[in-house]
């Protein structure tokens, strides 16, 4: 009887946690492309101002051809680009609104 009953407690745990993981995995993303200017790399973060004086930061994706060398050097500073990004909700352990997608020079 006890082994019946552990045998389905950790089945019912199992399950409980897979549930946590799916949820905990729901991040609300839209495509954005926006004329940004670019105000410096520091960090693995991007820095830009949208034509409102907004501040973005955004992160390269690793996932994607980026170059990102027109930017790292920070030679570019005060230019415009038209950057595509995934934007994303700010988590608690990054300070990235989103994932650079592309990055044009205009």
């Amino acid at each position: 009887m006890k082994t019946i009953l552990i045998f389905l407690t950790v089945i019912m745990l199992g399950f409980n946690s897979t549930s946590t993981l799916v949820e905990s995995y729901d991040i609300s993303t839209t495509k954005d492309v926006n004329i940004l200017t670019f105000d410096g790399y520091e960090g693995e973060y991007f820095f830009f101002t949208d034509h409102n004086q907004k501040a973005l930061i955004l992160e390269k994706s690793y996932q994607t051809e980026l170059n990102s060398k027109l930017l790292e050097k920070n030679n570019n500073t005060g230019k415009r680009f038209r950057v595509t990004y995934l934007a994303s909700d700010i988590e608690e352990d990054s300070s990235s609104q989103g994932t650079i997608l592309s990055v044009e020079k205009i």
